[in-house]
């Protein structure tokens, strides 16, 4: 019997895979289309939500399904291959379409979720070339339809980081055709109220200092020629980072202060979210160290990750992406952007991301862990350092960011023990007090550790909510919300100078990439200010009392402390965004 017609007492089994095979819908009525429940449920923030009624049926929600990989296992493999030196595939990258063709489902299962999608009523904006995403706008109603779900608002009260307001979600786990459900990995979209929480006072000359990339900087390597994606969920203003630029003094395109900027909007954006700053925080500290990067703001509206991811792959467009959130997903929609990652990192396309300011604990309970994206190998994990500089802006001690009581605050370090099965344990994070695989089977988390000490943060013009009023001004940020701009900026004006140098090159596609680093343990590159070669050693985690100082191109690189295992406090203070009206 096969397993689309199964009988009762094949249920124990189907449920014990999070599928449900019904012959009715879900208002009960008998139908002739045989569903699948999909193993998503409304997210635990309902629970602790006050209901205030349905959304309004006209209501447009912007939707994200991922879709399977036929060869999950091949895609792993050829990423794995791309990003080894000694591999002959080495940064041979791909285009998103040949990722599509080679690890994809075949084209007309794809396109059989598209055409139900169609046919509900609801209008498809893209089919990504990778075959891993859909993304589709809808109404409620058209949603509630398709999905089998109902779709409420809520009223939820200010949690951690994360503002209060109302929120939607599905109530029921979605059902849709079994002939589709198979290929389907999850759909995002049907709920805002599961919010990312953002990571997050040098200026951007001593920053360069610190980070010795102020000779090659004042060479000329700023960034040009380079492009820079931030993957943002919130308010920001471009005339912000106008304001910023001019401030500083930084070197401006032909067509003046910020024309070098802009916005890709997927789901709407995210302008009518209150801005917290994280938006602002991202594009001025990316721009202060690479200011002359042509820089893409993937604005993502209604918390839609896949989609943006989806959009940043399908354009293939950033040399370099940087991101600042923290998100508690399911199993599902974590499979699903992990896939999409691959396909980033297939294409070379370099993916940093804040590793967090809690250690291994992102806010909420101990049951919603905000661990994504730092449990992915595929991300460059960027952690945080405290700084103290002498006279001259020159480094006089950096260490490993910890805080400690009351906050907790701290550089990200440690793992989280998940049930995901792409966290595991790098082949190349091993060493000196390094947890081993066997002991620690999960992603070591960061990589790399830039300054993230709100005490030494970093300067942003923006207008945020101070004493219930809005106040435009200068504020203080600190966080690894900050350390992974800065990061992606250093980098983007270090492969500037390595491709004047020769030593970066394009490949089939023409695109000067560096592609996957953290699992690099050797990267030969040329600086500047040697005929020399200079090494990055990545060793993954280093022993608390004594971090690694390490040099990628000039750029000193920390490798993060580790700390004594997941973190969680939920009886104590959560850590707010450090910010100091100026």
């Amino acid at each position: 019997m096969g397993l689309l017609e199964f009988e009762m007492n094949n249920l124990k089994t189907l449920l014990s895979l999070g599928l449900v095979i019904a012959s009715i819908s879900a208002f009960g009525q008998e139908s002739s289309q045989k569903l699948m429940l999909l193993p998503k449920d409304p997210p635990g923030q309902v629970a602790s939500a006050i209901p205030i009624g349905p959304k309004p049926q006209a209501d447009l929600i912007h939707l994200a399904v991922t879709i399977k990989v036929a060869d999950p296992e091949g895609l792993q493999s050829f990423v794995d291959s791309v990003s080894n030196p000694t591999s002959p595939n080495y940064r041979k990258f791909i285009s998103p379409d040949e990722v599509g063709r080679r690890f994809g489902l075949p084209i007309n299962r794809v396109k059989k979720i598209q055409d139900y999608l169609l046919s509900q009523g609801m209008t498809v904006s893209l089919v990504a070339k990778n075959r891993m995403a859909i993304l589709a706008d809808a109404t409620v109603a058209e949603a509630e339809t398709a999905f089998h779900t109902k779709i409420e608002q809520y009223s939820v009260a200010k949690q951690d980081k994360l503002p209060g307001g109302v929120f939607y979600s599905f109530t029921n786990s979605p059902a849709i055709p079994s002939d589709i459900a198979f290929d389907v990995e999850d759909i995002g979209g049907l709920e805002n109220i599961n919010r990312p929480m953002h990571h997050g006072t040098f200026t951007p000359a001593q920053l360069r200092t610190i980070y010795t990339v102020s000779t090659g900087y004042n060479a000329g390597y700023t960034g040009k020629g380079r492009t820079i994606g931030i993957s943002n969920f919130g308010g920001f203003a471009v005339s912000n980072a106008v304001t910023y630029i001019n401030t500083f003094g930084l070197p401006t395109p032909s067509g003046g202060a910020g024309s070098n900027i802009s916005v890709e909007s997927i789901s709407g954006g995210s302008q009518s979210v209150q801005a917290v700053g994280e938006g602002d925080l991202d594009i001025q500290a990316t721009i202060g160290m690479a200011p002359l990067c042509t820089l893409i703001v993937y604005d993502g509206g209604e918390n839609n990750l896949p989609g943006v991811l989806t959009k940043e792959s399908e354009d293939n467009t950033a040399d370099i992406v940087t991101e600042s959130y923290g998100w508690s997903m399911s199993t599902a929609a974590a499979l699903g952007v992990h896939n999409l990652h691959l396909s980033l990192s297939a294409e070379g396309i370099t993916y940093m991301a804040a590793s967090g300011d809690h250690g291994t604990y992102f806010g909420g309970t101990s049951s919603q862990a905000y661990v994504y994206p730092a449990i992915d190998p595929e991300v460059l994990s960027i952690g945080g350092t405290s700084v103290t500089v002498n006279s001259n802006n020159t480094r006089k001690t950096e260490v490993g960011w910890n805080n400690g009581w009351p906050t907790y605050d701290a550089g990200g370090g440690g793992w989280a023990p998940t049930v995901d099965t792409f966290n595991v344990h790098p082949s190349y994070q091993v060493g000196t007090g390094v947890p081993s695989a066997a002991s620690h089977p999960y992603r070591l988390t960061p990589d790399i550790s830039f300054d993230a000490d709100p005490n030494t943060g970093y300067y942003v013009y923006a207008t945020l909510l101070y004493n219930g009023a809005e106040t435009t001004g200068w504020w203080d940020f600190g966080g690894t919300s900050a350390a992974s701009p800065n990061c992606a900026g250093s980098l983007a004006d270090s492969e500037q100078q390595l491709i004047a140098l020769g030593t970066l090159t394009a490949d089939a596609n023409g695109h000067y990439r560096m592609g996957r680093l953290q699992d690099l343990t050797t990267i030969l590159m040329a600086t500047l200010t040697s005929s020399s070669m200079s090494y990055l050693e990545q060793t993954g985690l280093c022993p608390t009392e004594r971090p690694r100082r390490q040099e990628l191109a000039g750029i000193p690189i920390r490798v993060g402390d580790p700390l004594s295992g997941p973190v969680s406090f939920p009886n104590t203070p959560v850590w707010e965004a450090s910010l100091r009206f100026q």
